[in-house]
């Protein structure tokens, strides 16, 4: 596994996960301001998340949980669709600290560009 990109505590991470039930959910806007204040930068649109509860979290080096950033593409190119996605992954924990690798584009919903609608299949899951 590649190095992680930053790492949230054990608050943080039972923050994100909520339910525990790898069922994707939206978070309040103010819960991705605990990661690093990265997800509460002015352009963002939406935090969907799902993982693990800590307590079932079995292996070390496992995947647990992982977060969906919408936030509205600052750049658009012609005929991009208006948010950008970007997907996290959270690994199980170290020490006392949760890592978190960036994983761009990867596994989100339409290549990481999305519309308004785009956003229901979140929303259903």
């Amino acid at each position: 596994m590649n190095k992680p990109n930053f790492y949230i505590p054990h608050e943080v991470y039972a923050a994100l996960v909520q339910r525990g039930d790898w069922k994707m959910h939206e978070l309040p806007l103010a819960s991705g301001e605990l990661v690093r204040n990265f997800f509460g930068n002015q352009k963002t649109f939406a935090l969907f998340s799902s993982g693990l509860s800590p307590d079932a979290i079995a292996k070390s080096g496992e995947l647990v949980a992982g977060i969906d950033w919408v936030r509205i593409e600052a750049n658009p190119k012609k005929d991009e669709p208006p948010l950008n996605i970007n997907r996290y992954m959270v690994g199980s924990i170290e020490g006392d600290k949760y890592p978190v690798f960036h994983c761009g584009h990867s596994g989100t919903p339409n290549s990481g560009w999305a519309n308004l609608k785009d956003l229901d299949s979140y929303l259903n899951s």
